[in-house]
């Protein structure tokens, strides 16, 4: 009997809902993994899908250089995978034993991203069976790392009750620091220099905090109505949106 295709939301459900709607903000939804060559203003270009044969989608959440990470899916799982676009050849990151993983960020040879609603990073790009289990102590429901600097991770954890706090990293679930530890509301660190982190709080809007450190933050928007995603590496920029 076929299988019918869940929908992409349904597919990201076991990695919580903050990670599926920054998945889905950032790469829409999308039949394939697509390389997209560079622009130039001389020459045309066509588009690469890397989709394996058999897969039903994916979609690129992610790119370092040559190397393009995301996810694949069949009809029953999601499978982090990564792709070295100059040879056109992807691997499944999905450890094994696990159900269903992401992959969010690359760093140099690191990926991050969630294994079966943990926070996880891959030390060695495409290698699979390497992985460190990044979620904290406290009995957090869920965790994801959404970006990595040289030096630390960043991203979110979700208790019980379903309030998300942003989250900080050093390489290991012991350094995990709860940044969003003295914000009443739910908060999301996006993107980090390794010394600074921005992220987005319900309570006090864009926020800048000292990395690895809940205090003091800087609140960026008092009016709630920005996002920073994103930060230059000498953390004198940020970026995001504002209604």
């Amino acid at each position: 009997m076929n299988q019918r295709t869940p929908p992409l939301s349904d597919r990201l459900r076991p990695f919580g809902a903050i990670v599926a709607a920054v998945t889905i903000a950032a790469v829409g939804i999308t039949s394939g993994l697509i390389r997209v060559p560079p622009v130039e203003a001389t020459s045309s270009w066509t588009p690469v899908v890397f989709t394996p044969v058999g897969a039903a989608g994916g979609a690129a959440t992610t790119t370092y250089g040559l190397v393009a990470a995301g996810f694949t899916n069949s009809n029953i799982f999601t499978h982090a995978t990564i792709y070295d676009t100059s040879i056109g050849a992807g691997t499944d990151l999905n450890p094994p034993g696990k159900y269903n993983s992401l992959a969010t960020t690359i760093n140099g040879g690191r990926v991050g991203g969630v294994v079966d609603g943990h926070a996880t990073i891959w030390p060695a790009v495409f290698r699979a069976t390497s992985t460190v289990d990044m979620h904290p102590a406290g009995g957090w429901a869920s965790s994801t790392i959404l970006s990595m600097s040289a030096t630390n991770e960043v991203g979110s954890a979700t208790n019980a009750a379903g309030t998300t706090h942003a989250f900080s990293w050093l390489a290991n679930a012991a350094s995990a620091v709860d940044l969003g530890a003295s914000i009443s509301g739910s908060s999301v660190a996006y993107a980090s220099t390794g010394t600074i982190t921005v992220g987005h709080s319900d309570i006090e809007g864009a926020i800048l905090w000292p990395t690895n450190t809940s205090s003091p933050r800087t609140v960026l928007d008092p009016d709630l109505t920005a996002v920073v995603r994103g930060i230059s590496w000498d953390g004198a920029t940020q970026v995001g949106s504002a209604q």
